[in-house]
């Protein structure tokens, strides 16, 4: 059985994942067992990001004296060795929950921001040339 961190992984769990597991593609596929455990993953640390940053979890009173709540999900794509992958990542009312997918923190926030795109580890106008940065003169890199 192999631990990730402090937790083992039941071998029921492993068991049950691949009950259905017949090649190769089962697991590594287009549509394999490893992409969909990926994005639930990086998902439900998300989620867990975002409660510890408001002080509260989904569909909980508000905890914070700022009033801080959730206010829906932007849509981005993960991109690694396992090709494209869409994922929602939660958004706060106040857009004060840190990184928001731009490369400036820890944990999964900066994790889809390396996978999405490595060019956007320092900031998001990475891409862009200097000075070029729509509605937001000036904001690019310095040269």
């Amino acid at each position: 059985m192999m631990a990730v961190g402090k937790k083992a992984v039941p071998e029921e769990l492993l068991d049950s994942l691949l009950a259905d597991y017949r090649k190769p593609e089962d697991l590594i596929g287009e549509n394999g067992l490893l992409k969909q455990l990926t994005k639930l993953l990086v998902e439900k640390a998300l989620e867990a990001e975002m409660a510890d940053h408001l002080g509260h979890g989904k569909n909980e009173p508000v905890e914070n004296l700022a009033g801080n709540t959730r206010n829906g999900k932007s849509k981005k794509t993960l991109k690694g060795e396992f090709g494209e992958l869409p994922i929602e990542i939660p958004r706060d009312r106040h857009g004060t929950c840190p990184d928001r997918g731009r490369g400036a923190h820890l944990g999964a926030r900066r994790a889809v921001a390396h996978r999405r795109d490595p060019r956007r580890v320092a900031g998001p106008a990475l891409d862009r040339a200097p000075g070029h940065h729509p509605g937001r003169p000036g904001r690019g890199l310095p040269p």
